[in-house]
């Protein structure tokens, strides 16, 4: 997979011709700061030293199962035939661009990433990605509901089914009992149980209230009665606005399925938005993309409070341990050591003694 220039990044859109957030667009490595993980996917705060120690021992774990999930993903594309989305994982992580700060000389090191929605490496960028918009959204949002809406199971998944249900909720949301929700966003999860698969969804919706009973009623009749298992809560505690943020399906269960399993997912998936927003949010689309195009220029800030760095490539930054020092001036002789037992005057009285 080819990586773009940084440039290149910049200018890139942020929306798609449909209005959507990209969330997996086609561009290369980025150079914002490296996030913690954890298994739930960000760690806030700023630990202590010895918290500091303990939690990068943490994190490396936490990457080494990301990259063994991701391989084992890899090869099961390789086996059921897929062998470039197999090659763009495989080369996911395996490149790093070198950052030096111009301040404290301090280097970072930034991998390539292919974004793509199902890499278990990229998912964590992806989640604090959504993390910000969501976080940009919600001040626009006054009264925030977590709304879950399922359907039953299915044995036979592909693409039709996700759009069937995205038009569901899409008709859901223009009936009258929804004319009280101003504006919201969603999120698709799929799981696997057994050999069925559900798809279900996770919206923050802006509405005063939301009867819970009746809009099962309205989601039965909206399914032709596919779905009626409904949940509703109040999203004011961040515990549930982390739903929104989640992955289409978690790197660790997609690297237990069979080669099959994974290719009728990325099919099902293939240019479908499994995140989007809708009602006054979707009006607001161009303030947000002006402004998370400032994000994605921002550069990281070292801890000495210095912006600027120097960028290498891994063979620029090798190159520099076998470069030949210069100098302004000839290097000066070493100092003679004087050894007790031997003083240069005394031989030289020797010698003249000799002759």
């Amino acid at each position: 997979m080819k990586f773009k220039s940084r440039q290149q990044i910049e200018e890139a859109e942020c929306f798609d011709e449909h209005g959507q957030l990209r969330e997996s667009p086609e561009n290369p490595p980025r150079f914002d700061a490296p996030i913690s993980l954890e298994e739930r996917g960000i760690t806030q705060g700023r630990p202590g030293p010895i918290q500091s120690k303990q939690l990068e021992w943490y994190q490396q774990l936490i990457w080494s199962k990301a990259t063994m999930h991701k391989n084992t993903v890899a090869v099961k594309l390789r086996m059921a035939g897929r062998n470039e989305l197999a090659k763009t994982l495989e080369d996911c992580h395996t490149q790093y661009t070198i950052a030096k700060c111009k301040g404290c000389g301090k280097v970072e090191k930034f991998p390539n990433r292919c974004e793509h929605k199902i890499c278990p490496e990229c998912q964590p960028r992806l989640a604090a990605d959504r993390e910000k918009i969501v976080a940009w959204w919600l001040k626009t949002v006054t009264q925030p509901k977590l709304v879950t809406l399922t359907v039953k199971n299915v044995t036979d998944f592909s693409a039709g089914h996700v759009e069937e249900f995205q038009r569901w909720f899409r008709n859901l949301r223009n009936r009258k009992f929804c004319s009280n929700w101003t504006g919201g966003f969603y999120s698709l999860e799929v799981t696997k149980e057994g050999d069925d698969w559900h798809l279900h969804l996770h919206a923050i919706v802006d509405a005063v209230w939301i009867d819970q009973f009746q809009l099962s009623l309205e989601w039965k009749s909206v399914t032709n009665g596919q779905g009626f298992i409904v949940d509703v809560r109040d999203a004011r505690h961040n515990a549930y606005q982390q739903k929104v943020k989640k992955y289409v399906v978690k790197g660790q269960q997609l690297a237990c399925w069979k080669p099959e399993e994974i290719v009728t997912l990325v099919d099902a998936f293939e240019n479908k938005r499994c995140f989007g927003v809708f009602g006054s949010l979707f009006g607001m689309r161009t303030q947000f993309a002006d402004w998370w195009k400032q994000i994605r220029k921002s550069k990281p800030i070292c801890e000495c409070g210095c912006q600027e760095h120097y960028l290498f490539s891994e063979l620029a930054w090798l190159e520099q341990d076998f470069q030949a020092t210069s100098h302004d001036s000839q290097i000066p002789p070493p100092t003679p050591i004087e050894h007790p037992e031997f003083k240069l005057d005394d031989f030289r009285n020797f010698v003249i003694q000799k002759k």
